[in-house]
């Protein structure tokens, strides 16, 4: 809280040189927490230094108009926090040492768009006007009214243990629902007590993560892998080991004499470069996940949007034992649901619990609640069939717009099978760091694979085109960009 107006010094002998503020009497916060705040930010700053006495509380009481109580309360509270030293019978004075070596400290923060610009790095830059950011759904098709109504539904409903802790699991409705949609969505036969709710795909990573790290062993990931997930298990001390990928997904014969007790794949749709890895390489990965005594984590990233025939079949069907499987609903429903899940071995389980338990112990049960009441009536399905149509347009709208703004044979495109973003391979295009900021520059906003890639070099020809969350119009304008922009890279300065 930093209180603005004008100041002004206390009057009197018992309270010359210290300049108070004019409280601001329509705020909502109490006038003693204002003083309070006014006195530690002077504090802070050395303005009022170390041993300088404050006014007595009847002085400044009435110099500020308020109550003596007022002063006093705050005066208390500067106390307990150690700011102000009081003894019996003399003034509070200001205590040594608690200004910062700063002169320049402030309290005032920063707008919150200025915040939510500076760490997203667009400050500076100019209105965006074509957006091929990957990983983002449509969300103005989020059914609202539904979601809501079903959120209080089951605000009404829940039994009075449901408002207390919760298993760290998940609760054993939505399990159980889960269990039923996977059987529907991918042919998986599984049962609730295979199902651990999460906070999304990424949280899911995040505690196998703490598991794996408990355990004292490397990860062998995708490369490239996408940038975020890498994060996640480098972040908890992880050791990762970078293995090749193609455009078919992880060369698995490059794990051989790996030393590494975990993997990390996106089979079903290879993130960012779109390949379903070959039965041969699962059937590879699984014997290597045996001989090691290792688990491997599948993503299976973006895999309910297939528009080639039928869903890919997890991994998970090969060694339900080795393999965790990690799915979410954030595409298929909305991000900010943050709800996720895992199908965990039962060699894990107890690990994955405890990991859970101690790190946002969790999912709130309201939404655990809402989740399976829209899966149990099926209509999160309906939803999700109704976008699958939907993103299918979209990406016919994208593979038209790059089929007419690029010659034959300069470009070609991988991963256009399923998910919501393709990646564009074009002869001659070096799509790195330092394009990312140009083409931001010109208000486009669009990576290069490079971006995801652990040892740099190899998919520098490669851009990332996401497509979810545009319409149609959208992608044309945009597509009509890009060909511009490449020829601006081009040009010899």
């Amino acid at each position: 809280m930093r209180i603005w107006g004008s100041r002004f010094r206390a009057r009197g002998s018992e309270g010359a040189g210290v300049e108070v503020p004019a409280l601001d009497r329509n705020s909502e916060v109490a006038l003693s927490r204002q003083l309070l705040e006014w006195f530690r930010d002077a504090a802070l700053r050395g303005d009022l230094a170390g041993g300088e006495r404050l006014p007595a509380t009847r002085v400044l009481s009435s110099q500020l108009g308020v109550s003596r109580n007022t002063v006093c309360e705050a005066y208390e509270l500067l106390a307990a926090e150690g700011y102000i030293e009081c003894s019996v019978g003399s003034r509070a004075r200001i205590a040594q040492g608690v200004a910062l070596r700063d002169a320049s400290y402030s309290r005032r923060s920063p707008s919150a768009a200025a915040v939510a610009r500076a760490s997203s790095g667009e400050s500076g830059y100019p209105p965006i006007v074509a957006d091929f950011r990957t990983g983002r759904p449509d969300t103005a098709t989020i059914p609202r009214k539904t979601w809501i109504r079903a959120v209080l539904l089951a605000s009404e409903s829940l039994r009075d243990r449901d408002w207390l802790y919760g298993p760290s699991e998940g609760s054993m409705e939505l399990r159980a629902e889960i269990a039923s949609y996977l059987f529907r969505s991918r042919g998986i036969r599984v049962d609730r007590d295979s199902v651990f709710v999460t906070a999304g795909a990424t949280h899911a990573l995040h505690v196998l993560a703490l598991v794996a790290a408990r355990r004292g062993r490397a990860v062998a990931v995708e490369d490239p892998c996408h940038s975020g997930m890498l994060g996640t298990l480098r972040g908890v001390g992880l050791r990762t080991l970078a293995v090749e990928a193609d455009e078919s997904g992880m060369v698995t014969n490059a794990l051989r004499g790996l030393d590494a007790g975990w993997g990390y794949v996106t089979p079903s749709h290879q993130f960012p470069l779109g390949g379903v890895l070959p039965a041969e390489r699962r059937a590879e990965l699984i014997a290597w996940a045996r001989d090691r005594d290792a688990f491997v984590a599948e993503d299976d990233y973006d895999s309910e949007f297939r528009f080639a025939g039928l869903p890919v079949a997890p991994l998970w069907g090969m060694d339900p034992e080795r393999v965790v499987y990690v799915g979410t609903f954030s595409k298929t429903l909305f991000p900010a649901l943050r709800i996720g899940f895992a199908l965990v071995p039962r060699a894990l389980r107890d690990e994955w619990r405890d990991a859970r338990v101690h790190s946002d112990v969790h999912n709130p049960p309201f939404e655990q609640a809402a989740l399976a009441h829209l899966l149990e009536d099926r209509t999160a399905d309906r939803h999700i069939a109704r976008m699958k149509r939907r993103y299918a347009s979209r990406r016919t709208a994208l593979l038209e717009s790059v089929a007419r703004e690029f010659e034959a044979g300069e470009v070609r495109v991988l991963g256009d099978a399923s998910g919501l973003h393709i990646a564009l391979r074009i002869r001659g295009g070096r799509f790195d760091a330092d394009f990312e900021r140009r083409a931001r520059a010109r208000g486009v906003r669009i990576a290069g694979a490079e971006r995801h890639a652990i040892e740099k070099g190899r998919w520098t020809d490669t851009l990332l085109l996401g497509y979810g969350h545009l319409d149609e119009r959208a992608i044309e304008r945009g597509m009509a960009l890009i060909p511009e922009l490449l020829r601006m890279e081009r040009a010899p300065d």
